[in-house]
């Protein structure tokens, strides 16, 4: 059986904090990058954790378009499943993600959190059963 590994990259602690409780609440092992460190450093985090999915909220959105594009680029790394969740309102903002290689786009705009996460924890339960 898959192990249920979600690895957080959230720009403010409050969400890094909720989105931690609620995808611990599903049962998912969690693991978090520091937004101080260097992606490079979240990309050692990420192949060592080995995690089935990666969460992205893009504030602030440079250092996580780097991480996405070159996770995207590892290629021990490129079959993780990537979750943005991040306001989509600015239109360009979910092809850039898809184009750098998210697999899911979705705005707080849309779903609360938990919405979210219970989200997630379905697709990822559907891949699994597959």
């Amino acid at each position: 059986m898959v192990e249920k590994k979600i690895f957080l990259v959230a720009g403010q602690a409050v969400t890094l904090d909720t989105l931690k409780a609620k995808f611990r609440l599903l049962d998912f092992q969690v693991k978090s990058a520091d937004l101080s460190d260097e992606v490079e450093i979240w990309l050692k985090k990420t192949k060592l954790f080995r995690p089935t999915a990666v969460v992205l909220d893009l504030i602030p959105k440079e250092k996580q378009y780097e991480f996405l594009g070159r996770l995207r680029a590892e290629e021990n790394l490129d079959s993780i499943l990537v979750f943005v969740w991040t306001d989509l309102s600015e239109k360009t903002l979910k092809e850039k993600c898809e184009n750098l290689g998210a697999d899911y786009c979705f705005s707080p705009l849309d779903l609360t959190i938990d919405e979210f996460v219970v989200k997630v924890g379905k697709i990822l339960e559907k891949k699994r059963n597959k």
